[in-house]
C-alpha cells in the first residue's frame, strides 16, 4: 500500500507506516502534555518551488563568492611580493653601499638577482624598475625599487580602473666602500 509524502511523492508500504506511526507518536505526545509539539518532531514540510528557490540564490551568490575568494588570493600575493620587493631593495642597498665599483646597472641586477623571478644573471622584468642614487656628499646610497603587480581578478578589476596595482621599496645605507663585492 503506497501514500503521499508531504511534498507529494509516493512512498512505500514500509516508509507509510513509519509516517504513521511518528504522528500518530507526536499526537500522543501533543495529547498527553498540552503542549505544542516542538518542531523537530513534527513532519518536515518541503514545498516543491523552495528547491529552484534555493538554486536560484546559490547560483546568484557563487560568483560573490568566488570573486572575493580570487580578491582575497590577490592581497596574499601583494604582500608576498612587497616583502620580497623589499628585502631584494635591501641588498642592492647593501651592494651599493660597500662596492666601490657600483653601478646603477650593477645594482638593479643584483636587486632582479635577489627577487628570484628570473634565472640569476638574466635582464630584469619589464615590470621592475630600480633606480640607484647617492646624495651630494657620497655618504648614502638609496636605492628604489617599483614593481607593478598584475592581479588575478584582472578584467573585473579593470571595471574599477585598477587591472595593476604598482609596489614600491626604498632603501637607504650609509657608504662604507671596501674593495670589493
Amino acid at each position: 500500500m503506497a501514500g503521499t509524502t508531504p511534498a507529494g511523492r509516493t512512498s512505500g508500504p514500509s516508509q507509510v507506516r513509519v509516517t504513521n506511526l511518528r504522528q500518530s507518536a507526536v499526537s500522543t505526545l501533543a495529547a498527553a502534555t498540552g503542549r505544542s509539539v516542538p518542531l523537530l518532531l513534527r513532519e518536515p514540510t518541503v514545498r516543491a518551488c523552495q528547491g529552484g528557490q534555493s538554486l536560484v540564490e546559490a547560483a546568484l551568490a557563487l560568483p560573490v563568492v568566488l570573486l572575493l575568494a580570487i580578491a582575497l588570493v590577490d592581497v596574499g600575493r601583494m604582500f608576498a611580493v612587497s616583502a620580497v620587493l623589499a628585502n631584494a631593495t635591501r641588498e642592492g642597498a647593501a651592494l651599493a653601499s660597500r662596492d666601490l665599483t657600483a653601478t646603477a646597472s650593477s645594482v638593479a641586477q643584483r636587486v632582479c638577482d635577489e627577487t628570484g623571478w628570473t634565472a640569476f644573471g638574466d635582464a630584469c622584468p619589464t615590470d621592475l624598475v630600480v633606480s640607484y642614487t647617492t646624495d651630494p656628499a657620497g655618504d648614502i646610497a638609496r636605492v628604489d625599487s617599483t614593481y607593478t603587480l598584475r592581479l588575478l581578478t584582472g578584467r573585473v578589476a579593470a571595471l574599477f580602473g585598477r587591472p595593476t596595482v604598482t609596489l614600491r621599496a626604498a632603501s637607504i645605507f650609509p657608504l662604507v666602500r671596501t674593495s670589493g663585492p
